[in-house]
């Protein structure tokens, strides 16, 4: 193994090996002589967590104020006293401002109190979660095409035939990426190859999903894909209009 910038030398890393855990990191200390035991650490993190507790409000303060919000969500486990159990840690992106907002639920709730009646438009994937958040009256949703080209991505092994879909696709991610590359990314520039590139693989796209809506069982990988993306049309075409809003949340 490389030597790390941190690792003295020896051929171990001072933390490249170890969890993030605080057993794990009191042990990589202690192999630098440093003795601390791992509830020391957990009692310092806790601590230094208490203190930032009003910035950390200031910063959910300030991610809602933008008109173009980023969200996502994603499962991790935390142990209970007897089992492991499933919580969520939402992530919420606008601008250069980022917050991470733990909760034991995958309800609405978190992104209806990051969000409150703030308005704008939130780029999200299809989870009814967002639902209370984006309403008529406070913000206009937008749809994440990477989330769609990713079922159609887990069905291209059994059924290639949805490889047609993921060239269409393709198509939409060529122009941000031409866009991106010329320096005119979410500049009135963009918005012309938006309108017409764009737009004729998405029509084409929404030509496609029409004629294979019922090719494939509901329940398999394809109709999964083909159901999902039929549902989020409507959402996904916002940023044809919208020059300031990404085709998704990979190119914020």
């Amino acid at each position: 193994m490389r030597n790390s910038p941190d690792s003295g030398g020896f051929g171990e890393p001072v933390t490249t090996l170890d969890s993030m855990t605080f057993c794990r990191l009191a042990q990589s200390l202690g192999r630098q002589g440093v003795r601390i035991a791992d509830a020391t650490l957990g009692m310092l993190f806790h601590r230094a967590a208490e203190l930032l507790v009003p910035l950390y409000d200031r910063v959910k303060v300030l991610v809602a104020l933008p008109d173009v919000v980023l969200a996502d969500e994603t499962r991790i486990d935390v142990q209970d006293k007897k089992k492991v159990r499933d919580t969520w840690m939402w992530v919420f992106l606008a601008q250069k401002v980022m917050v991470y907002v733990f909760s034991p639920s995958r309800s609405g709730k978190t992104p209806v109190a990051v969000l409150g009646a703030t308005k704008g438009t939130p780029l999200v994937d299809g989870y009814t979660g967002y639902n209370k958040a984006t309403t008529p009256d406070q913000r206009e949703r937008a749809g994440c095409i990477a989330h769609t080209s990713r079922r159609f991505f887990d069905a291209r092994e059994k059924t290639p035939e949805v490889q047609e879909a993921l060239d269409l696709i393709l198509d939409v991610c060529m122009v941000e990426h031409i866009a991106r590359e010329n320096d005119i990314e979410r500049s009135p520039t963009h918005r012309e190859p938006r309108q017409t590139f764009s737009m004729n693989a998405l029509e084409r796209l929404k030509m496609w999903l029409d004629a294979h809506e019922e090719s494939w069982l509901p329940s398999s990988p394809a109709g999964s894909a083909v159901r999902y993306m039929g549902k989020s049309c409507e959402s996904m075409t916002v940023f044809l209009e919208r020059v300031d809003v990404p085709v998704d949340k990979r190119e914020a």
